[in-house]
């Protein structure tokens, strides 16, 4: 039987070093808290968009006209002039709008 005054050796592959004993890594502790925060953005989610969905819904109305009206008048000078970023940019501003038009209503 051993003693109070004696010192219990460590047997394990980390040799007497009591914080290598640990029983959870750095990286186990590292790759528990990603696993949290994926959880929390994955949860905060649905959140997030409801709130986006009724930004959206209120300023609409009032900026709609606008963005087709410059989407349509890109995508037309883009067609003219041959510049072919203007043609995408155009297209993709009705596209969003038209994309957020189904989005509100359906």
């Amino acid at each position: 039987m051993t003693g109070l005054s004696e010192r219990l050796p460590i047997l394990w592959h980390h040799g007497g070093y009591a914080a290598g004993a640990a029983l959870i890594s750095g990286r186990q502790i590292v790759l528990a808290l990603l696993a949290i925060a994926v959880v929390s953005v994955i949860l905060w989610i649905p959140v997030l968009s409801d709130r986006v969905m009724d930004f959206l819904s209120r300023n609409s109305p009032r900026y709609a006209p606008l963005t087709f009206v410059a989407g349509l008048g890109l995508l037309v000078i883009g067609l003219v002039a041959g510049i072919r970023i203007l043609d995408i940019v155009g297209a993709s501003m009705i596209g969003a709008l038209v994309l957020g038009y189904l989005v509100e209503n359906y």
